[in-house]
């Protein structure tokens, strides 16, 4: 693995500047999926709020493979679905994992909700009552919270510990 032996003093620089830049980039992270989060509960909000509830016709458009470590591959299943209101026709798409695209594969309908005051806005009904609730997201944001404290936690480690190695400091036998 890679590693740098430096004075102690580059060290504590190191330790110090690392331990900022985690920081913003963990106070950054929480920004953004706070910000989406967000976003996504009010727009559920305003679609639920005013809704009509339809069944719209899916079709699959395009299946994604992509080979991983180990043999391993996965397929992202990219569906579309065409509703009407007030006369026009709106499409939309949706991408879901191998395991759950079962269940649109094998149905010809969605059951989606669009806003009546602006059509453009729909989603899948579950979706959107998942995204609605504060419970939801409340959850969603502690994960996300402690998840990418963590990381934070978890790369700073790595640079201080793993990365950059103290060469005045002597080596302890594992």
């Amino acid at each position: 693995m890679l590693k740098f032996k430096v004075k102690d003093s580059t060290h504590q620089a190191i330790s110090v500047i690392s331990k900022y830049l985690c920081i913003l980039g963990f106070i950054g992270a929480v920004g953004f999926f706070g910000f989406t989060m967000v976003k996504n509960y009010q727009e559920a909000k305003t679609i639920l709020s005013d809704a009509v509830v339809l069944d719209a016709e899916v079709t699959l458009d395009d299946v994604v493979y992509e080979k991983g470590r180990k043999g391993r591959s996965k397929a992202t299943y990219h569906f579309s679905y065409h509703y009407e209101a007030g006369g026009k026709n709106y499409n939309k798409s949706f991408t879901t994992s191998e395991s759950n695209a079962n269940k649109y594969i094998d149905s010809e309908s969605v059951q989606i909700a669009y806003s009546k005051a602006d059509p453009t806005l729909s989603g899948k009904v579950e979706q959107l009552e998942k995204n609605s609730s504060i419970g939801s997201l409340s959850w969603r944001g502690i994960v996300a919270f402690f998840g990418l404290m963590f990381l934070a936690a978890v790369v700073y480690g790595l640079i201080t510990s793993v990365l950059f190695i103290n060469k005045d400091k002597p080596e302890e036998d594992d």
